[in-house]
């Protein structure tokens, strides 16, 4: 777990390595107490000669526990087989993680004097590389949130959607079968045609289902260009024209996530336009206000409905769905519909500077 943390967050680690430049460390690591196998998890930092990794055990040893946040230790005070490179230098230790006790190591082939600049700035150093550690472990949990969330709507996606979809051409099957066996065919003949049409529903609920969990694409790729792709394709499979505006300064400054849960917003309310709207066009609209302040909009000229009096439990998830994913970005999410006067789904999304940031981050670490 150690090593992957490291491995996967390359700031974390490109960090690490400026500190053990800094110090001039002839090499360094980073240390975890392993509470259940009563021993030490080590992961190299930087460069590192073979055999200094034969000696990190043995200096945690005798280094003992950490009385204080920041310890050097000279390696006089070590036994020669400890440190075979020589004995004139230092070991110095930097509490990063207090759940389990972790900390950046470094070795110096050089003491390490109180009165330098280095041995002052030890402490301001740990602080950063302590913040550092904690957000690396706070993005670690910001993700495996965001997996567990996707998880459960997929969960509930296949249960409402395909799951039924099979129940109900299994049970429609059976009965076609009876007319078959009692010859009657004008019916018989009507129910493989509402088969049909059920069976190429439901595949066109599995392939957007599939195109909803692609990757939305490199990071560095905008929400425009990622919605112009996929409204070009969802034209092509549904027949209905579609069209990408933008108003504004669109200068577009999102995170990938927020991007890629605006992007799964507007593929469920294209979804729901081909399947509910009967729409000849709708129109995505994308648009910068004032203050950094973002609105998305997706229009149809369908049959609209009456928001309050959403029928089927799948309709109901599909909104709830998106809902839920705004809640999540800290956007705010309107259906605006009548009978016979099309949908809009609005999409606001505060400034990147206001408070919803801090709201967010305070209820992923409580």
């Amino acid at each position: 777990m150690l090593y992957e943390l490291v491995q996967e967050d390359h700031i974390l680690e490109e960090a690490f390595n400026c500190v053990l430049a800094y110090l001039g460390a002839r090499s360094g690591f980073l240390a975890r107490y392993d509470v259940q196998g009563k021993g030490w998890e080590i992961v190299p930092c930087g460069q590192a000669e073979g055999r200094d990794g034969y000696c990190w055990q043995a200096i945690l040893q005798h280094a003992g526990e950490a009385a204080r946040p920041v310890q050097v230790l000279d390696f006089s005070e070590l036994p020669r087989s400890v440190v075979p490179w020589g004995r004139g230098g230092s070991f110095v230790r930097l509490a990063v993680g207090d759940d389990p006790p972790t900390y950046l190591c470094a070795v110096l082939e050089q003491r390490l004097e109180p009165e330098t600049e280095e041995a002052s700035a030890l402490e301001v150093i740990r602080r950063l590389c302590a913040c550092l550690w904690a957000g690396a472990a706070l993005s670690r949990r910001l993700v495996a949130n965001v997996v567990l969330e996707e998880r459960d709507r997929l969960r509930r996606e296949i249960h409402d959607g395909v799951a039924q979809t099979l129940s109900y051409l299994i049970l429609r099957a059976r009965a076609l079968l009876v007319l078959l066996e009692r010859g009657e065919l004008p019916r018989l003949d009507a129910g493989l045609r509402e088969l049909v049409d059920i069976a190429n529903e439901a595949y066109h609920d599995l392939r957007e289902s599939l195109s909803s969990l692609r990757s939305p694409g490199s990071p560095e790729a905008s929400l425009l260009s990622l919605v112009t792709g996929y409204a070009r394709e969802f034209e092509e499979r549904s027949g209905i024209s579609t069209r990408v505006l933008t108003r504004g300064a669109w200068r577009e400054a999102l995170d990938s996530r927020t991007k890629t849960q605006l992007l799964r917003i507007i593929q469920e309310a294209l979804t729901n336009v081909r399947k509910h709207a009967r729409a000849r066009e709708v129109t995505i609209t994308l648009e910068e206000k004032g203050e950094g302040q973002l609105a998305v909009r997706v229009k149809d000229d369908g049959c609209g409905f009456d928001p309050q009096a959403v029928g089927t439990r799948r309709q109901q998830f599909g909104l709830g769905s998106m809902k839920e994913r705004a809640r999540g970005i800290g956007a705010r999410l309107e259906i605006n519909s009548a009978p016979g006067a099309g949908t809009e789904v609005a999409i606001s999304l505060p400034s990147r500077g206001g408070g919803w940031v801090h709201e967010q981050v305070a209820h992923l670490v409580s």
